[in-house]
């Protein structure tokens, strides 16, 4: 795994910055800042975890958390992406789409085990 320079993590997070800062300072949503972390970063092997549910990652540095919205969580910046390679986040995706997705699924199979429990008693 890298190292990271002070030097280096200094670099790559004013360059992040001054992106999104160009960019009009854009944030995802706090329900796909969790979906990311969820889906991907929870389970990707170069993240160290952190205390206080933070992780860190290994590939560039950056500090993630599944709930922080601030210039401190690169998941929050809509302008970053995941730099493993290949990437497992895009920049300028929110991913609010697949929360909603993800969440009417849910609700559908719930549905399902109702109508199924439902038969199961009228039976």
């Amino acid at each position: 795994m890298p190292e990271h320079s002070l030097y280096n993590l200094a670099t790559g997070f004013t360059k992040a910055i001054a992106k999104w800062v160009w960019a009009g300072c854009p944030m995802r949503s706090p329900e796909a800042v969790k979906y990311l972390y969820n889906t991907h970063c929870s389970f990707c092997i170069k993240r160290i975890p952190d205390k206080g549910g933070a992780s860190t990652c290994n590939v560039c540095g950056c500090r993630i958390h599944p709930r922080e919205i601030s210039i401190r969580n690169k998941l929050a910046l809509l302008t970053t992406e995941c730099p493993d390679n290949p990437p497992q986040w895009l920049a300028g995706v929110d991913y609010s789409d697949e929360v909603i997705e993800d969440k009417e699924e849910m609700l559908y199979e719930k549905y399902q085990q109702l109508i199924k429990e439902t038969n199961n008693e009228n039976t």
